[in-house]
């Protein structure tokens, strides 16, 4: 038989989908592994839900999701984070990870290099190497505050480097960039011509300091 793609073979698998098979079998387990809550949906999310689907939204859609919904997203952008976008500038997906790799696969050839942060969501790895592209990681030290280090990012950026991926509020280690380092994350991914993929998915988890979006 034929083998398997090789970008796929070369996948390493997730080491969050080990843990929770392995609790699986536990039980009184606390899961600290994936994001999200351990209360359930609210129930007038899922009223409104059996209500849509009822009332017929069960179709094919626009790609870019209702026009409706992309116009509520843009006003939740313009006066929650400050962006200056339109609905025409946004585009629904079914979760942060189709969104994440869309980005990737829209901007990645095969070659080009994407530094990642480490420690870091494991699934960044797994979009790079599907689109063909080097994985670099870039330190996230704890003795920084989990801060990366403009020195050490200065040092891994090669001609064949294309993205960089950043996470504030982070996954895993919960830091919160401030302003100056994202100030110089933005100024760095300018001085040398990288496109920069901000996961910001956890931001109205901030306890201490303020979500600074990355596009602001």
């Amino acid at each position: 038989m034929k083998p398997l793609a090789r970008a796929a073979e070369r996948m390493p698998r997730s080491g969050i989908r080990q843990i929770m098979e392995l609790a699986a079998g536990i039980s009184d387990v606390i899961h600290l592994e994936v994001g999200e809550p351990e209360s359930n949906t609210p129930d007038e999310i899922i009223t409104a839900a059996f209500a849509a689907a009822r009332e017929g939204y069960t179709k094919y859609t626009a790609n870019a999701g209702f026009p409706s919904l992309r116009e509520a997203i843009a006003g939740k952008l313009r006066t929650i984070n400050g962006l200056g976008v339109q609905a025409d500038q946004v585009v629904v997906t079914p979760g942060a990870v189709c969104a994440l790799s869309s980005a990737v696969f829209a901007t990645v050839n095969p070659g080009d290099e994407v530094l990642i942060p480490d420690p870091g969501w494991p699934n960044y790895i797994s979009m790079v190497l599907l689109a063909g592209g080097i994985p670099v990681s870039y330190p996230l030290a704890r003795e920084n505050g989990y801060l990366p280090s403009m020195v050490e990012l200065r040092q891994l950026v090669t001609p064949s480097t294309k993205m960089i991926f950043v996470n504030s509020p982070s996954n895993p280690t919960g830091a919160v960039f401030p302003e100056k380092v994202v100030r110089e994350l933005v100024q760095f991914a300018a001085e040398h011509d990288l496109y920069v993929l901000s996961d910001e998915v956890y931001e109205a988890f901030v306890f201490d300091g303020e979500h600074v979006p990355f596009a602001r």
